[in-house]
């Protein structure tokens, strides 16, 4: 932009990259200290706002571990950013190990598999009806054709467990959390009955004094 044409507000971008600016120091002494606020699910009302401090966040890129995420995952999401699932189970790993990640603005159910399809996608995560929606779509030939090795879901039914996995050639990890909650549940790939969203990750069952951890 020219003075000229746009007043006294607008300034040439070259000159405004090359003057000083302030730093910010993002490091933090004190892992309480507020990072975000994050919303519920609203399975039992409107969502509800929650503060959430940085060593939450922190503790959730740790979950790509949880999930056996390899060096070379790719993992896909388009849930929304301001849940703890899209964080916990993709951002938030993908900041810690370096793993190039894929993010949609909103989850579309028909595009879904084109998408793992054309950016290489490794995994994703659904909750709650999407599994439902997915497979209610209409049979395709290439629905086993996708580079996806792991579904992370959080409310998988159990009539559909199985036939999903087989139509679109993938295995299923069960994961439940909360974001008002204060742990985890899991069901590992190939452990626990079908329809079971599993039990505490160790780390929880040692710390229960009731176990002697």
């Amino acid at each position: 932009m020219s003075r000229g044409s746009a007043g006294d507000w607008a300034r040439p971008l070259a000159e405004v990259l090359e003057a000083d600016v302030p730093t910010v120091d993002p490091h933090q002494s004190d892992p309480e200290t507020p990072l975000q606020i994050m919303f519920t699910s609203g399975t039992t009302g409107d969502p509800k706002g929650i503060v959430g401090a940085n060593f939450r966040f922190c503790a959730a890129a740790l979950l790509g571990g949880l999930f056996e995420y390899r060096s070379d995952e790719r993992p896909y999401t388009g849930l929304s950013l301001t849940h703890g699932n899209a964080q916990s189970v993709t951002l938030a790993p993908a900041l810690y190990a370096g793993h190039r990640a894929v993010y949609s603005r909103r989850f579309t159910r028909s595009k879904l598999w084109d998408v793992c399809r054309a950016y290489g996608c490794t995994t994703f995560s659904i909750l709650g009806g999407i599994a439902t929606a997915i497979y209610s779509e209409a049979p395709r030939p290439d629905d086993a054709d996708n580079p996806v090795r792991l579904v992370i879901s959080g409310g998988m039914p159990a009539a559909l467990w199985e036939a999903f996995e087989e139509r679109f050639d993938v295995r299923i990890l069960e994961f439940y959390g909360a974001m008002d909650g204060g742990g985890v549940a899991y069901k590992p790939v190939g452990e626990g009955p079908v329809g079971s969203f599993g039990r505490p990750p160790r780390w929880h069952r040692d710390e229960d004094p009731r176990r002697g951890g």
